[in-house]
């Protein structure tokens, strides 16, 4: 029986670590990594205004949005069905439960926002999503 020591310490190059950032950065900012990304900040800081940070949103956002590609791509039959399933589950998860019910909604409205877009300018305003949030049924 092997003890796996070696998983104990992941050694990546830093090019390593530049692909796996790029790849990531090309699923969840298909439209324009730059530009989504500073879109993304934009609105978080917009629905958020008295914090100081948004990282933490930012964090659980791209958690989200990751589920929701990964359920789409792994059900292309039925992408929409399994896509509400990772909003659930993601809803549901006990590492969301830090957030409060009314951040999580936003953070859905947006993500949702995010996966319909085809274009920069399909990404709604701060009010459009504020908006949104009340029809999020969990």
């Amino acid at each position: 029986m092997r003890l796996g020591i070696e998983s104990w310490f992941r050694f990546e190059s830093p090019e390593q670590r530049r692909k796996k950032q790029e790849a990531f950065e090309a699923k969840v900012y298909p439209i324009d990594p730059a530009g989504q990304k500073e879109w993304e900040l934009g609105i978080l800081k917009a629905l958020f205004p008295r914090q100081k940070s948004v990282r933490d949103e930012h964090f659980h956002l791209l958690n989200l949005r990751e589920a929701m590609l990964d359920s789409a791509e792994e059900h292309p039959e039925a992408k929409t069905a399994y896509r509400n399933g990772a909003i659930r589950a993601w809803y549901d998860r006990r590492s969301g439960n830090a957030l409060p019910d009314e951040k999580k909604k936003a953070l859905i409205a947006i993500a949702v926002c995010e996966n319909d877009a085809q274009t920069m300018d399909d990404l709604p305003s701060a009010e459009n999503i504020r908006s949104l949030i009340g029809m999020i049924p969990f």
